[in-house]
């Protein structure tokens, strides 16, 4: 009688899962994979007190979708967390960080996840090391 409780109440499991994943499936959203490739260029700056005046970084978000690329907002923090700036991406998936001050060390550059309509972009990151 135990074991027939028990397979019971596993069925009733099984078969809720399945209309839950049945239920997700009909409103047909498609993640896609989205990237960032960053770099850093330190620019030219003749002032001696700040060499990192004209200090940016480039930053390059790519997807299957050309919706994941567009007016993405890519953020960019220095390891401890400080906020170095942010950009929205052009229609190539372009991005330019101003990092006037910022110089040596680690950064990462980051886009958060995104949904638009039936299409959800997926967050992607990427590290810099600034030698």
């Amino acid at each position: 009688m135990k074991k027939l409780q028990i397979l019971i109440v596993g069925l009733i499991a099984v078969l809720a899962l399945g209309a839950t994943t049945m239920a997700v499936a009909k409103k047909g959203k498609q993640s896609v994979k989205t990237t960032i490739d960053v770099s850093y260029k330190k620019g030219s700056s003749t002032d001696p007190y700040d060499p990192f005046a004209n200090a940016k970084f480039e930053a390059d978000v790519n997807s299957k979708k050309s919706k994941c690329v567009k007016d993405r907002k890519v953020v960019v923090k220095t390891k401890n967390g400080e906020k170095v700036g942010s950009d929205l991406t052009n229609s190539k998936g372009e991005a330019t960080i101003k990092a006037s001050g910022f110089g040596k060390g680690k950064y990462t550059a980051t886009v958060k996840k995104e949904t638009y309509n039936k299409v959800i972009c997926k967050e992607a990151d990427a590290n810099v090391n600034v030698n």
